[in-house]
């Protein structure tokens, strides 16, 4: 079950955890007056030409894009 642990003195900067393992990260980035959310798989995890990052436009749609990959990966 994947879980998201905020980053100490992190601010928006999170670790996605999976069985206790660090398996991603979340953060928010801005840039010329836009937000934006990162996320990124760690790239041993995901199968070749597999997705591994993306960018939403809310912490809510990066989480839940991550978990749609992380989902998408577990059924290869």
């Amino acid at each position: 079950m994947l879980t998201f642990h905020r980053i100490k003195g992190g601010g928006d900067d999170f670790h996605v955890i999976n069985e206790g393992q660090r398996v991603g990260r979340i953060y928010r980035t801005t840039g010329i007056g836009i937000e934006r959310w990162l996320w990124e798989m760690n790239v041993g995890l995901v199968s070749q030409g597999g997705q591994r990052n993306g960018v939403a436009d809310s912490r809510a749609l990066a989480m839940a894009a991550f978990r749609e990959c992380w989902d998408r990966r577990e059924q290869r």
